[in-house]
């Protein structure tokens, strides 16, 4: 009855404490009918990513989506409800866009990695995007001719706040338009429409950008920002003000030679900023790194420009937790140690045994300090907690038989059971000032002409310990005392009293959990 509840128990909890299957051939879900993105995660992580996880699973996604549909990858960095897509900035000149409600997380073991994989259907993406699409054209169509008809020269900030906004729909709407408007998704009918939707849409964004932006007032406005380091404001505008007038206009070969000029502007200062954070990265100097790798972020104006950016933050992720760990490491208290030392114990006392009580033979003990019987020990302890000192050791003791006399009585009976010197190990665990520990004699003795093996078992109380507080950080010297007793558990045992001083070496420092976390969530 015990065995089929407890099988049944263990059934219990495997299918409670998880529902996720980890299979170590693979993800059903990383297949060629799916868009997907996997990333490494710790097994804590295993159904519990955190919700920015999330986000940037579905940023790269959207990217990686765009990338397989298009030649060239066209990302907007954004999440708006269900939405995701990826943009370098705040404005952007080159888009991707598309729906991604509800994608799917799942998760797996590939090789000894645990993986977090974020999919979506490629039809499903596609039948997401097709379904938006006309409602999405429709929507912004009369929101822009409103804009239109209730234009005020007078709100030039306002206006051209808008004319961004509209831009970046209008590459956005096209974007979606390359990924599901062809034969497979609508009719020629229905395709001729939508192209007339978005031509018209993309003339009345360029015609509003137009009555925003004063062209001269705009350039000058450029120039200042290039002046004053604001690259990427710069860059940003200048694109608005292209896709505006057009590469092909006056105005618009005017726009790309200054965009030239800038794109080699900013180069110039990415790897200047790059050389600086390079340099603070190799001296450890984390905060300052930080500083040059946020002067990188505003230089981010092409997916290359992100993808030397996202390498520059793992290195310094990487720098950071490194360099936490040391610190944390310095004030974390050392968990193992080397201990060895003397010991002075009394003389034996004989325990005897009747069927109603145990007593020690006042014939045959002598159960006092006035012969001393001397000893060494040496051993290892591992700490569970160093600052309760809860652990377990191990130790080696050598015994001699001969004692140090300082007056004992002469006419005592007493003899000392072992005619030679004895050695034992011991193994044992410790609980603040208590050492419990349990072993053996690593040779037979004679006793009464019989060769005999002995057990033995002690219990130490620390009375002086010299560590001070924190407890766990340095070198220390233990005066302790405690009772021996060495027994065959069968007709033999003997007591003595012992009080001993050794030396203990710490090493090894080792992070507490709150620590360890705190590094993993860095």
């Amino acid at each position: 009855m015990k065995k089929i509840f407890f099988s049944f128990f263990i059934l219990f909890i495997s299918f409670s404490c998880s529902s996720v299957r980890l299979n170590d051939n693979g993800c059903d879900k990383i297949n060629s009918s799916n868009y997907f993105i996997e990333k490494v995660i710790n097994k804590k992580q295993i159904n519990n990513i955190s919700e920015n996880d999330r986000i940037e699973l579905k940023q790269q996604l959207i990217s990686q989506i765009s990338s397989s549909v298009r030649k060239e990858s066209k990302v907007f960095y954004a999440i708006e409800g269900n939405n995701a897509n990826e943009s370098f900035g705040e404005d952007v000149s080159i888009i991707s866009y598309g729906y991604l409600n509800d994608p799917e997380v799942t998760y797996c073991k590939k090789s000894n990695d645990y993986i977090v994989i974020l999919s979506i259907n490629k039809q499903d993406f596609v039948d997401q995007t097709v379904n938006q699409l006309d409602n999405e054209l429709d929507v912004n169509l009369r929101v822009i001719s409103s804009a239109l008809r209730n234009f005020d020269s007078f709100k030039e900030s306002f206006n051209r706040q808008e004319a961004k906004k509209f831009n970046i729909k209008s590459q956005q709407l096209e974007s979606m338009h390359s990924l599901v408007v062809n034969e497979n998704n609508y009719s020629l009918v229905e395709i001729n429409m939508l192209n007339d939707k978005l031509a018209q849409y993309s003339a009345m964004s360029a015609e509003f950008a137009k009555l925003s932006y004063v062209f001269d007032k705009q350039k000058n406005n450029i120039n200042r920002k290039i002046r004053a380091g604001l690259l990427k404001e710069a860059y940003i505008d200048l694109n608005i003000l292209l896709r505006t007038y057009g590469d092909k206009t006056n105005e618009g070969v005017e726009i790309s030679s200054i965009l030239d000029g800038l794109l080699f502007k900013i180069k110039q200062e990415w790897n200047n900023q790059d050389m600086i954070f390079n340099e603070h990265i190799r001296e450890n100097r984390v905060n300052m790194a930080k500083t040059r790798l946020d002067n990188l972020f505003n230089l981010i104006v092409s997916e290359d420009y992100q993808s030397k950016y996202n390498n520059r933050k793992d290195i310094w992720t990487e720098k950071r937790k490194k360099i936490e760990r040391q610190s944390l490491l310095l004030k974390s208290p050392k968990n193992q140690e080397f201990f060895f030392g003397l010991n002075a114990t009394s003389s034996f006392g004989n325990i005897s045994s009747t069927d109603e009580q145990i007593f020690l033979d006042p014939e045959t003990s002598n159960f006092n300090f006035d012969k001393i019987l001397p000893s060494y020990k040496f051993g290892y302890r591992f700490y569970f907690n160093p600052k309760k000192r809860l652990s377990v050791f191990f130790q080696y003791k050598v015994n001699s038989s001969k004692f140090i006399d300082l007056g004992s009585d002469e006419s005592s009976d007493y003899q000392f059971p072992f005619s030679t010197d004895f050695n034992e190990i011991q193994v044992g665990f410790s609980a603040g000032a208590f050492d419990f520990s349990y072993g053996k004699l690593l040779d037979p003795m004679d006793v009464n002409n019989q060769q005999i093996d002995f057990n033995t078992a002690s219990i130490n109380l620390s009375l002086i310990t010299t560590d001070g507080r924190p407890k766990g950080e340095k070198n220390y010297f233990n005066l302790y005392g405690g009772i021996n007793l060495i027994s065959d558990f069968d007709e033999l045992s003997y007591l003595n009293i012992l009080i001993g001083l050794n030396y203990h070496i710490r090493f090894n420092r080792k992070l507490a959990k709150s620590d360890r976390n705190y590094l993993s969530n860095l």
